[in-house]
């Protein structure tokens, strides 16, 4: 293992860079060093990056509890749209689901059709595409 001599100039950018929270893997490049010599130097000379955005544990947890409760719940509620997904007034049925369904019985029966529509409307007819434009 070598150990690197530092120049005035070098540590003179290591501060600047550590100060504006340039990470220590893009300082090394630019210095032509290993991540590992540019953590070291920096620890060595008390450095301490940007000071980053901190995240609220408890809230983080919190939001995530409360969208777990928010699927479990709607779960259990129907999910038949209502509206225009874009305007403010959307929203979904919420009425309880039929059992083994998205929908309640109503919204169940609009999606699922089980009738059997074969004897309503007979097969089509298909011509030949030439006969039809040269006659």
């Amino acid at each position: 293992m070598t150990e690197h001599n530092w120049t005035k100039s070098e540590v003179a950018r290591l501060t600047q860079a550590y100060a504006d929270g340039i990470p220590a893997r893009q300082i090394a490049a630019e210095l032509g060093v290993s991540k590992g010599s540019v953590v070291g130097k920096a620890y060595r000379l008390n450095l301490k990056h940007r000071d980053r955005p901190r995240v609220n544990r408890k809230a983080a947890a919190e939001y995530k509890r409360s969208a777990v409760e928010l699927v479990i719940n709607n779960a259990r509620t129907c999910q038949f749209p209502h509206g225009d997904p874009l305007k403010p007034d959307f929203h979904f049925c919420g009425a309880d689901t039929q059992e083994g369904s998205s929908y309640c019985a109503d919204h169940h029966a609009i999606c699922y059709r089980t009738e059997d529509r074969s004897e309503k409307k007979p097969a089509p007819t298909y011509q030949t595409g030439l006969r039809r434009l040269y006659s």
